[in-house]
C-alpha cells in the first residue's frame, strides 16, 4: 500500500469533500431555469392570397413562386424563424394561394414579420425579393395588406406585389403556447 493510498484511505474514499478529489463528490449546481412570461403572447391566422410578378426568372417567361413569411431576426441557431411557407404555384405570373396558417407569437421580442417571395427551381431556389410587416397586437385587430416586393440588388425596383391578410385573434395562455407546436401550429 503506498502512501497516497493510506492519506485517501484515512480521509475517506478519496478524501470526501475536502480531499484532492473533492470535485468528484461534489453536487453540481443546477442553473436556475427562466420562467416564461405569456403577457405578450398572441394568436394569429396567417393568410397569403395572391402575388403579381412583373419579372419572370425562369426563361420560358414564367416564375415558379411560393412565398415564406418568418422573423425579422432569428433568436437562435435551433429556433423556428419561418411560420408560414405557401406551396409553389408552377409557370406563372400570377399565382394565387389562399393559403392559411395559425401561429403564435411573443409580441415583447417580436414585432415585425419578414415577407420573403421566391422562385422554385430544380437545384436551387431563386430569391425575387422581402419587405417587411407590423404585427396588429390587439385582439380581434386584422389588416389585409398589398406589399410591394422591391429587387434585392438595388431596393429601387419593384419585382411584384403580395397581397395577404393578418389576424390577431387571441392572447395565449402557457397551456395554448404549449399546445401549439403540438397540433401543427408554428410558435416562436
Amino acid at each position: 500500500m503506498s502512501i497516497y493510498e493510506e492519506i485517501l484511505r484515512a480521509q475517506g474514499n478519496f478524501g470526501g469533500r475536502t480531499g484532492p478529489f473533492a470535485y468528484l463528490a461534489a453536487k453540481k449546481k443546477k442553473k436556475p431555469t427562466k420562467e416564461i412570461i405569456y403577457d405578450n403572447w398572441m394568436a394569429y391566422e396567417l393568410t397569403v392570397e395572391k402575388a403579381e410578378l412583373y419579372k419572370a426568372t425562369d426563361s420560358n417567361g414564367f416564375s415558379d413562386p411560393y412565398v415564406r413569411i418568418g422573423k425579422v431576426v432569428s433568436d437562435g441557431l435551433f429556433s423556428k424563424k419561418w411560420v408560414l411557407q405557401t406551396p409553389s404555384v408552377s409557370k406563372t405570373l400570377n399565382p394565387v394561394w389562399n393559403y392559411t396558417n395559425d401561429f403564435t407569437a411573443n409580441i415583447g421580442k417580436c414585432s415585425q414579420l419578414t415577407l420573403q417571395l421566391w422562385d422554385k427551381d430544380a437545384l436551387k431556389d431563386d430569391f425575387i425579393g422581402s419587405a417587411t410587416f407590423h404585427l396588429p397586437t390587439s385582439i380581434g385587430s386584422s389588416f389585409s395588406k398589398t406589399l410591394d416586393i422591391f429587387d434585392p440588388t438595388t431596393n429601387k425596383i419593384i419585382n411584384a406585389k403580395v397581397t395577404f391578410s393578418i389576424k390577431c385573434t387571441d392572447q395565449c395562455t402557457k397551456d395554448k403556447v404549449e399546445n401549439a407546436g403540438r397540433i401543427s401550429q408554428t410558435s416562436f
